[in-house]
């Protein structure tokens, strides 16, 4: 099974640049969404959305089919004790329970692609004199056809979220909890696949610790659990009235760290993030002899453990309508897997990567790019005549006061 999550968050009061950012502004500064203070921060906090009222962000990605991906509105009410309600649409495909390959469990083609989350709603207030927030995710697909060709196919995930930041943002912590299943029948009604579990839980904290008016120490710490499982009446042979094979999957990740924010000067942050994080999975498979003969038991265990792992990121202000960031992050890994009966298998490496950004700011319109680097190799098309792209993924945000 293929890595479950990277539990590795941060975040950052930023003292300078721009007042607002977005999801590629995180990105292209390491990958730093828990270090930087950021409007980002609502999908792990969602206490964090009472800070960003009245705002109109738009996420635009080339790594998608549907190039504009998602865009959301963040609703004020009330002026004296006023409450905050942001409403997200995404033209992306809700995906797969985590770690998980495409195919493995339940009969993901079915839906033809229609598979696009319903709605992201995220609820903000002050509850005493911190702030507290709520997100539900909602995604729901289902199609039938009565006929000769009688199909019943169904998949849902909802997933819930808590969030409480401190009053003066000296602290967050972030919970979340997600379900879901699916039906899968054929046309007598059988059942094909069953889901047997679908559960994953997450818990995160971080704090903001002062150390001088340039210096903010942010330690982190981040807990993951989930569990999923199938029972597949159809993979040994095409009677769905005999249970042909069970799997079950757990995972439990842990992470912690120690994150910085840097002002050296006057509009020049400077991020990292320094940590380690430890994941274990295990599948269990269960078969009778419709399946494999003779029936039997295996399982696979699974043991990644990022130390260290390093996020660094840069901003600085070029013009008084342009930024320019830069980021890395380094995660060192060990991975041992350990199939039953077969070899164990061990792999010790690094895995590096690098982004260029920028952030455009004009009146109450901020921008910000992911950006290809060839761009300023090769020039641009009409100079150099290559064929490049100029940026990878763009965010755009608007302030509506």
């Amino acid at each position: 099974m293929k890595k479950i999550l990277t539990v590795s968050i941060v975040l950052v009061v930023v003292m300078s640049i721009s007042s607002f950012a977005t999801n590629t502004r995180v990105l292209t500064m390491g990958q730093n969404n828990l270090v930087l203070e950021d409007d980002a921060n609502i999908w792990i906090f969602p206490g964090r959305v009472y800070n960003y009222p009245s705002l109109a962000i738009g996420e635009f990605s080339r790594f998608a089919a549907n190039e504009f991906t998602n865009f959301g509105i963040h609703w004020k009410f009330g002026e004296e004790n006023p409450w905050v309600l942001a409403t997200y649409f995404s033209t992306l495909p809700e995906g797969l329970p985590h770690g998980f390959d495409a195919g493995t469990f339940g009969n993901w083609d079915v839906l033809d692609g229609s598979d696009h989350k319903r709605i992201d709603l995220l609820w903000g207030r002050e509850l005493g004199v911190n702030k507290f927030g709520v997100h539900f995710g909602y995604n729901k697909t289902a199609y039938q056809r009565d006929d000769a060709n009688k199909l019943n196919e169904e998949f849902h995930v909802y997933e819930l979220g808590l969030g409480l930041t401190e009053a003066g943002g000296k602290w967050d912590l972030g919970f979340s909890v997600s379900v879901g299943g699916w039906t899968d029948e054929d046309s007598a009604g059988n059942i094909e696949t069953e889901a047997d579990g679908y559960m994953d839980v997450d818990l995160i904290g971080r704090m903001f610790w002062t150390y001088n008016p340039n210096m903010t120490f942010i330690p982190h710490v981040g807990f993951g659990y989930g569990k999923h499982g199938e029972k597949d009446n159809m993979a040994g042979d095409a009677d769905p009235t005999t249970n042909d094979i069970n799997t079950k999957v757990t995972y439990s990740v842990l992470d912690a760290g120690m994150g910085l924010n840097w002002v050296p000067s006057s509009n020049v942050l400077a991020v990292a993030d320094f940590g380690f994080a430890y994941q274990k999975s295990k599948a269990e498979f269960d078969w009778d002899t419709t399946y494999l003969d003779p029936a039997g038991t295996a399982d696979d265990e699974q043991t990644i453990l990022w130390f260290p792992y390093w996020q660094i990121g840069f901003e600085a202000d070029v013009f008084s309508w342009m930024d320019i960031r830069m980021g890395a992050t380094s995660e060192w890994r060990t991975q041992k897997n350990e199939p039953t009966p077969l070899i164990t298998s061990k792999w010790n490496y690094a895995w590096n990567q690098t982004y260029l950004g920028f952030g455009f700011h004009w009146g109450r319109l901020y921008v910000d790019t992911y950006t290809d680097p060839q761009m300023f190799l090769d020039g641009f098309n009409f100079v150099s005549g290559s064929n490049n792209k100029m940026n990878f993924q763009i965010s755009a945000l608007y302030e509506m006061f």
